[in-house]
């Protein structure tokens, strides 16, 4: 049986981990709005990121 604490931690762990995720997936669509803004390449880098 799992512990309240090791369930407490995982979540915590999967929360923060998707989190970062959500957070450099967002600069690096920003990164390549400002280098080149192009629909064709954000389509490529969402393709590349699901």
């Amino acid at each position: 049986m799992i512990s309240w604490a090791a369930a407490t931690i995982s979540l915590f762990l999967f929360f923060f981990a998707f989190t970062s995720l959500m957070g450099e997936y967002a600069m690096s669509e920003g990164n390549i709005r400002f280098v080149k803004d192009d629909h064709k390449v954000i389509l490529v880098l969402r393709i590349l990121t699901t």
